[in-house]
């Protein structure tokens, strides 16, 4: 009997996020309600698995865990709903300021990358030219 809902594993494998953290997730009380099998297995509606991606990209973007367990609450009751609004648009600042910090480390890594393939293709070049080997012709 199909019921549409999913497995914690088949979440895991359609998310990418660890069945740990998906554990982890609902013990900090981040889901309303998850359905669970007689055996107390979860069961995920395609609704459970929206919040669970919406929380891991908070929780990657910055947002601490204490953060999360204020705002869980608030995401589907209409009332918060220009706060939810405020705070996602702030998360997104936040990771337009990340992002732009990462291409420039990325940015001086390479440059570092490059210079020290260049040097050791100058030592190279030069250690070929000179009678550095040590044989004698």
């Amino acid at each position: 009997m199909d019921t549409g809902l999913l497995t914690i594993h088949e979440v895991e494998n359609e998310t990418g996020i660890s069945a740990y953290t998906i554990r982890y997730y609902d013990k900090c009380g981040f889901f309303k309600t998850i359905a669970r099998t007689t055996q107390g297995r979860r069961r995920f509606s395609q609704s459970d698995v929206d919040r669970l991606l919406l929380i891991d990209a908070l929780k990657k973007s910055g947002l601490s865990i204490d953060g999360l367990k204020t705002i869980a609450p608030k995401l589907d009751d209409p009332v918060y709903r220009q706060e939810i609004m405020t705070i996602l648009d702030q998360r997104l600042s936040v990771l337009d300021i990340q992002m732009e910090d990462l291409s420039n480390c990325q940015k001086r890594i390479g440059k570092f990358l490059s210079d020290l393939a260049f040097q050791s293709r100058d030592e190279s070049i030069s250690t070929e030219s000179g009678s550095s080997s040590g044989l004698e012709i």
